[in-house]
């Protein structure tokens, strides 16, 4: 059963034990998303990341196919999910339905992003779970317990697409991601200036040390880049990269994250 673990120097982690993983130890996570228009596209980037051995999870991007309205089609994103998890293996599988409110393609009604991220947790098997903490908080909470029932983590997440907040602010909403119960908090930001990234990072390392972790923090566009890569010095847990297409600005190819992450920590021994 997947939970969250203090570790001997106080830092909070969250342990995939079925997969044998714990994020928040050694080097970043490389995440990467598989996405598309049609199931097939979707099942066939899974598969494909799947094999690749610089990813460490798969984060299924449901939101392109903006379905799941009724029974049926929740059945069938139920059933592609379950065939992700199997192709998956023994790296993370994250599912996600991004709506256009949080830059995402997918338009969702509170009670209907209730039924159908309810369902998924329920129905399919899968390591964590996306939630937009932007939701009405009683749809949040519904959605965290019935995620927890199922042993599903879940990273409670905010994107902000026109600007980067106050130091103050950025730590307000990863405390609120995680009163609202979050396992792994995630905080994306759009910079402006080279003091945003700066912000953000500072953020991210004052949230580590209020145990506020595991975490996942970016400053997005081409601007905020180094945060993919450097962010783990800071306390980020977690960091996308791309495989092909990408699914936020400023991603890099997961082989460039992979090279510098490691560049990174040969460096601090």
């Amino acid at each position: 059963m997947s939970g969250l673990a203090m570790g001997s120097d106080g830092v909070l982690r969250y342990e995939v034990s079925e997969k044998g993983i714990t994020i928040g130890e050694g080097l970043p996570g490389i995440l990467v998303s598989a996405s598309g228009r049609t199931p097939g596209e979707i099942l066939g980037a899974a598969e494909a990341l799947a094999r690749d051995p610089d990813v460490d999870g798969i984060e299924l991007r449901l939101d392109g196919l903006d379905s799941g309205r009724n029974s049926d089609e929740i059945l069938a994103l139920c059933n592609l999910v379950n065939s992700a998890w199997e192709k998956a293996g023994g790296k993370l599988l994250i599912t996600t339905v991004r709506t256009k409110a949080e830059g995402g393609a997918a338009s969702y009604s509170e009670p209907e992003y209730l039924r159908l991220i309810g369902s998924l947790v329920r129905f399919a098997r899968m390591d964590l779970v996306d939630i937009e903490s932007s939701h009405d908080p009683r749809v949040v909470s519904e959605l965290v317990s019935a995620a927890h029932g199922a042993s599903v983590g879940v990273i409670m997440s905010c994107h902000n697409f026109s600007e980067t907040p106050s130091v103050s602010d950025m730590l307000g909403i990863l405390r609120r991601e995680k009163a609202l119960g979050g396992d792994i908090e995630k905080l994306a930001v759009m910079p402006r200036s080279a003091e945003d990234v700066a912000s953000l990072l500072l953020a991210t390392a004052q949230a580590k040390t209020e145990g506020l972790g595991p975490l996942i923090t970016m400053s997005m566009g081409s601007l905020g880049s180094i945060s993919r890569i450097a962010g783990g010095t800071f306390g980020s847990s977690l960091t996308f990269a791309m495989a092909g297409k990408a699914s936020a600005p400023g991603q890099m190819a997961v082989k460039d994250v992979r090279v510098a992450l490691c560049l990174l920590a040969s460096k601090r021994h």
